[in-house]
């Protein structure tokens, strides 16, 4: 899907407010709400890297920090974030900081993805915490199965799409999730590309200037 972001707003979003209001992984889950938190567990057990990204997240990496926005209750921060709290444990020099999305409504009217607030919304950034790359809520893959669901239910002519979209979600729960997965990954490999390009720049300065 071409999810229309705005990028008129890169420094909204300063190192000094992540720190002030994000909390590390650890902390994020022990403050989520006991009602959802075995369905976060669960995430995190299914999160599972291919042989390429295990070998892309064991290398020597330049330091990534990645911010998240992200709501305990909200189903795609279930199957969005656990991987990216996967992908800060495999290396040291990605950080992961997440941000309460219903303590930080202010800050989330600054970057709006279609004119809406939809989370997860993922900044990859450089160690000065400038942005390099964005992934927000779920993967194309899973955002087709809302279209189908809606084509459905047009179909039928039903205002209820929902009765369509369960089975649908049910059926290819474990395709999505990879699915989520391969996106944030590339995102993050991108990110890396772009950085490890900016400090090669910076290392030509000196000889070109």
């Amino acid at each position: 899907m071409n999810k229309k972001i705005d990028t008129q707003v890169l420094h909204v979003l300063t190192k000094e407010y992540i720190f002030e209001n994000s909390v590390n992984a650890e902390d994020y889950l022990n403050k989520v709400d006991e009602n959802y938190l075995p369905r976060w567990e669960k995430k995190l057990d299914q999160v599972k890297f291919t042989e390429e990204q295990l070998k892309f997240l064991n290398d020597n990496l330049p330091e990534v920090n990645i911010v998240v926005f992200s709501a305990d209750w909200c189903g795609d921060c279930q199957n969005g974030v656990p991987v990216l709290m996967k992908i800060a444990e495999a290396n040291s020099q990605i950080n992961l900081r997440l941000i309460d999305r219903d303590s930080h409504q202010e800050i989330l009217e600054k970057y709006l993805t279609s004119g809406s607030k939809k989370i997860p919304l993922v900044f990859f950034m450089n160690s000065e915490y400038q942005e390099i790359n964005r992934w927000v809520e779920r993967s194309a893959y899973s955002y087709s199965m809302w279209y189908k669901a809606k084509k459905q239910a047009i179909a039928n002519d039903s205002d209820n799409y929902s009765d369509y979209l369960r089975p649908l979600l049910k059926e290819h729960s474990s395709q999505m999730f990879t699915e989520n997965t391969r996106e944030i990954m590339d995102c993050l490999v991108k990110a890396v590309a772009l950085i490890r390009a900016t400090m090669s720049l910076e290392k030509l300065k000196p000889l070109i200037s």
